[in-house]
């Protein structure tokens, strides 16, 4: 693979940064400011920050410059990080005619999932997948950092998965199940969820164009520091799931989510749904607008 690779998530790259720096400068580097220190060093790497790249490797330099060997590992795994989010426009166009013996999961009869592994997913990634390589598959504790255009993945199914720093364009997620499964700094556009249940998963980094959570069930699931665009709600079930630090813009139908997190009080789901409906820049109450007169009927005149 020329361009495509498993890199660590700018998250991940944010808390070895500030490990190393609470190992060196623990006066100023601690336990009280770490949130902090992970959301600032992270807003760099993603470019959200007035802070360059070489700005930070002074910074690291000066600070931990007794751990040099550490240092240079963030370098390599920031520059990595950094070449792979750079490909997330560049289309993987290989396509492969290998014919793979997969194992199966049969939990259902009726729709037995092909298993999918790390190192499967690495080969075909290299030699290019076959057609239905997505199509009802069980894939388990695998880094997806690249796919086709257009691929289908309905009814498949990802435990423990992360697709990481990964460019998604009109992939096609109905009616599959995603168990704490993670999606860092990855671009989603034209992306169907339909009647997908996601459980215990997180967006973060992620941008986010013309994405379609219609009936799908989002629970306890973390969306952060992501940009939404066209982002559709209709039908979808929020149970349990937040955001946070969202750049959003023309959020469709919100108001027919169901927001609400299991076993909460009253005051805890108004709570939860006014937070979303914040977050996502959407107003909870829409203003009717008087209707406008029509200006080819005539004027009543009154009798006299």
């Amino acid at each position: 693979m020329t361009h495509f690779q498993a890199v660590r998530s700018s998250a991940e790259i944010s808390m070895s940064i500030a490990n190393l720096l609470e190992r060196t400068d623990p006066a100023q580097y601690n336990g009280a400011n770490r949130a902090q220190t992970i959301r600032e060093v992270n807003d760099i790497l993603q470019g959200r920050s007035d802070l360059s790249f070489d700005m930070l490797y002074s910074i690291l330099e000066q600070k931990c410059g007794g751990e040099p060997g550490q240092v240079e590992k963030i370098k390599r795994d920031a520059e990595a990080f950094r070449r792979q989010k750079s490909c997330r426009t560049l289309r993987y166009t290989m396509s492969g005619s290998q014919q793979y013996r997969y194992d199966t999961w049969d939990y259902d009869p009726q729709r037995p999932l092909k298993i999918i592994g790390q190192p499967l997913f690495d080969h075909a990634a290299e030699h290019g997948f076959p057609p239905d390589f997505f199509t009802e598959s069980y894939f388990d504790h695998v880094t997806v950092y690249c796919m086709p255009d257009n691929v289908d993945l309905s009814f498949s199914h990802f435990e423990s998965c992360r697709f990481s720093v990964c460019g998604i364009r009109g992939a096609v997620f109905d009616n599959a199940d995603l168990y704490d499964t993670d999606f860092q700094s990855s671009l989603l556009q034209m992306v169907n969820f339909t009647g997908a249940n996601i459980t215990h998963s997180h967006f973060r980094d992620c941008d986010m164009a013309s994405v379609s959570f219609q009936d799908a069930r989002l629970k306890s699931c973390l969306t952060l520091d992501c940009t939404m665009n066209r982002v559709d709600f209709r039908g979808a079930t929020l149970d349990g799931a937040s955001y946070g630090r969202i750049a959003a813009s023309g959020i469709q139908n919100l108001p027919s989510a169901a927001i609400t997190p299991g076993g909460a009080t009253r005051e805890e789901v108004e709570r939860l749904r006014v937070d979303t409906f914040r977050e996502l820049g959407v107003p909870m109450f829409q203003v009717k607008q008087r209707p406008l007169p029509d200006k080819r009927a005539k004027p009543h005149i009154p009798e006299r």
